[in-house]
């Protein structure tokens, strides 16, 4: 685990690694609302950038990854 500071809020938050992310049998993304169309659609269509979001460096080595999306999480994919 690491600590970690909201890009937004600023607020301290406790989060697990990539590395620990990356090896786990099951990983599993729920995103809902519109405020995350664009960011969900960056990440997914690989645009210029894309890089800057953490979620974008999540490669597991094995297991199941799956994405769990509301209509309007996904309406720009």
């Amino acid at each position: 685990c690491a600590v970690a500071v909201h890009p937004q809020s600023g607020q301290k938050r406790v989060t697990l690694t990539g590395n620990v992310i990356n090896n786990s049998d099951n990983l599993f993304f729920l995103i809902v609302g519109k405020d995350k169309a664009e960011v969900v659609a960056d990440i997914i269509k690989q645009k210029k950038g894309f890089e800057k979001y953490p979620t974008a460096n999540i490669n597991p080595v094995d297991g199941v990854y799956e994405w769990y999306l509301d209509t309007n999480a996904a309406k720009l994919i």
